[in-house]
């Protein structure tokens, strides 16, 4: 089983005091009448909306913004997978056999991965195309964990004028 962050940082003596520390200071937070925070990614902090009808448009707009990145995502591939076909196909291939080796080799990813990345490369292309494309959570999480990205240069310049085209 692995250990969480908690566990990595501090040891099994200080986790409860840390636990403890964070409590209070949330105790007290909230006696002082402070909105609740947490910190941001780039470590700046931010407050937490205490507003339902706010919650729910930003997670629409949270919602939005993830179909938007997937689509996205399914357009790179759509854009690999036709250049498979082609000239640089022997190499976008090795690229990829490469890359989910060294997931394995290197424990990188879990081995769903690996495993459902290795079977869908070996089926004949229709087949391929329609596994990498499918809409559901599946090809959303395999195309986030994509064996593909060394080969994504060479669609970008593609996808720049289709989003122009749209616009």
């Amino acid at each position: 089983m692995s250990k969480s962050l908690e566990e990595l940082i501090l040891g099994a003596e200080n986790q409860a005091a840390a636990s403890g520390a964070v409590r209070r200071a949330v105790e007290r937070a909230d006696a002082a009448g402070l909105p609740p925070a947490y910190c941001t990614e780039s470590g700046a902090m931010a407050w937490l909306e205490k507003d339902p009808a706010k919650i729910r448009e930003l997670h629409r707009a949270a919602v939005q913004e993830k179909k938007l990145q997937d689509e996205e995502h399914r357009e790179r591939h759509r854009q690999i997978l036709k250049l498979l076909d082609g000239p640089q196909g022997d190499w976008i291939r090795q690229k990829a056999h490469e890359q989910i080796d060294k997931w394995e080799r290197n424990k990188l990813c879990i081995p769903r991965y690996v495993y459902e990345w290795r079977r869908w490369l070996a089926m004949p292309p229709a087949f391929l195309e329609a596994a990498v494309l499918r809409e559901d959570d599946l090809g959303v999480s395999m195309r986030q964990n994509s064996p593909f990205d060394h080969s994504f240069k060479l669609v970008e310049p593609a996808l720049s004028q289709a989003g122009q085209d749209r616009a």
